[in-house]
């Protein structure tokens, strides 16, 4: 098992199984399960904000630190009142390329990340870091399984993804 938030290709890299977060890019190769869907929360750490205030709007991230995916071409997600997308890119002020990380560098104050509720939802619950925006944050993040095009799909494989399926259809993974 290994951890990673780079793309990576299965097929290449001799990965049984892999479940990634966001839009399925270059899948030739590849069956993929939708599982489900997450909230991105943008958010920050109470230190953070007493420091350089809160944003009001999506376009005022211009104006604060943000730490994003590392070499990306991260673009964060928002949806306004009347459900209109708003995308906006981010100033780099940190590059990360670990998503646990980048949680750890909100935490620490170094600024503002968008992330998917899962990898959030402790910290806010803990008050180490604060969700922000909430009446923006309607976008969502897909997140799949995905595994190599094989004839017959390994039984290991197909037990952890009826597993990851099982556990998507309780709303455990949402």
């Amino acid at each position: 098992m290994t951890f990673t938030d780079r793309i990576i290709d299965p097929v290449e890299e001799g990965i049984d199984l892999s479940v990634r977060f966001g839009e399925l890019r270059d899948c030739s190769g590849l069956i993929s399960r939708r599982l489900t869907e997450q909230n991105l929360v943008l958010c920050a750490s109470p230190r953070y904000l007493q420091a350089h205030g809160s944003p009001l709007h999506p376009n005022d991230l211009q104006s604060h630190k943000c730490i994003v995916g590392y070499r990306r071409g991260t673009v964060w997600s928002f949806v306004d009142k009347r459900g209109e997308a708003i995308s906006v890119t981010p100033p780099a002020t940190h590059e990360v390329g670990d998503g646990d990380a980048i949680v750890a560098a909100t935490i620490a104050g170094c600024g503002l990340s968008q992330m998917p509720a899962s990898l959030v939802r402790k910290p806010i619950a803990d008050g180490t870091i604060v969700p922000l925006l909430t009446g923006y944050s309607k976008a969502k993040v897909e997140i799949h399984a995905v595994w190599p095009r094989t004839r017959h799909l390994v039984p290991k494989v197909r037990a952890v993804v009826d597993a990851l399926v099982a556990k998507a259809d309780a709303g455990a993974l949402d």
